[in-house]
């Protein structure tokens, strides 16, 4: 019963990460300011595994959950047909970034809320979920608004390899790429 209503939350932190950042749209002090940074970021993930510490295994879940689905609506937004008007990053009372800024936040945010989300598992064995979680945002957008896919979820997966390079209790991404590196080696002969 308990990974039935892990996975809930898992889900349900999914499909609420999908949309959460656009809600800019409709908050009445970030009136025009859709992408605020405020929306925009990783604050959401950062709350929650703060008030995680210490609670059920379902807030890790749902947590975990909306991290990774925040991470694909990010990767996604780092792809818009061009950089200018309400694709660029609004700050308020400063106005918004340019578009290389704009986009260096959205791969910055993607790394920190995938690092969040395995912040938030703490197994290894629950790292597929995470992904199943990005895979559920990421369809969700997808089926509102369409688009390319290869390029953001090139971005979601690069966005997960530096968060996993990181120092964190669930991947050890430094030994990883170390295998890698040395497969990588012994393959071209040096």
């Amino acid at each position: 019963m308990i990974y039935v209503v892990q996975l809930l939350a898992l889900g349900l932190g999914a499909v609420i990460g999908s949309q959460l950042p656009d809600i800019d749209q409709w908050l009445w002090f970030l009136a025009g300011s859709h992408r605020s940074i405020l929306t925009h970021s990783a604050l959401v993930p950062w709350g929650l595994y703060s008030l995680a510490q210490g609670r059920m295994p379902w807030w890790h879940w749902f947590g975990g959950g909306l991290a990774a689905a925040l991470a694909a609506h990010f990767a996604r937004d780092m792809f818009p047909a061009g950089w200018y008007g309400f694709a660029l990053i609004s700050v308020p009372f400063v106005g918004r970034l340019s578009g290389t800024l704009s986009l260096l936040w959205l791969l910055f945010t993607v790394v920190a809320c995938w690092y969040l989300a395995l912040l938030l598992i703490r197994q290894r064995s629950e790292v597929i979920m995470l992904w199943v979680a990005a895979l559920i945002a990421f369809g969700t957008d997808y089926s509102r608004n369409g688009g390319e896919n290869l390029m953001p979820m090139l971005a979601l997966a690069s966005g997960y390899v530096v968060a996993i390079c990181l120092p964190n209790p669930v991947v050890n991404g430094r030994v990883l790429f170390h295998r890698w590196y040395d497969n990588l080696m012994r393959s071209l002969g040096r």
